[in-house]
């Protein structure tokens, strides 16, 4: 009985361990994608990056204060190579509570994939210094 215990116990920690690794290892199949948002050569903070193409799953990110993204899809970090549609939606804050307002801060035809130009060509790797410039005018 003891022997059977402790087989189940060294098979349970194996497995545990088995699924961490794959864990931690991350998706092999998803490219690593980063890059900086400038809206008239100033960075952009606080901006939702999404990377859109048919049949898959959409990749987003949000900006930091210096404007610098890093992709994710699903949770997990990077997307899979192929040819992105990419948009880039950041609204307003309130001058009195800092809180976020409904009204966009850069020009609409960036939120809208049809509209925005932007574009990105992810290829097996790292794909980190992608620079999404975008102009008020």
């Amino acid at each position: 009985m003891k022997q059977t215990r402790l087989s189940i116990g060294i098979l349970l920690i194996v497995a545990a361990g088995s699924v961490l690794a794959t864990v931690g290892c991350g998706n092999s199949d998803f490219a690593s994608v980063g890059g900086v948002v400038t809206l008239d050569g100033e960075p952009l903070a606080d901006a939702t990056v999404v990377f859109s193409s048919p049949g898959r799953p959409l990749a987003t990110a949000r900006t930091d204060p210096d404007g610098e993204f890093s992709m994710e899809t699903g949770g997990m970090d990077g997307i899979k190579p192929g040819e992105y549609a990419v948009t880039v939606t950041a609204f307003q804050k309130s001058k009195r509570t800092g809180a976020t307002i409904p009204k966009l801060s850069i020009p609409e035809k960036y939120s809208k994939p049809e509209l925005s130009e932007l574009t990105a060509v992810v290829v097996a790797g790292r794909n980190d210094d992608l620079q999404l410039t975008l102009q008020s005018q």
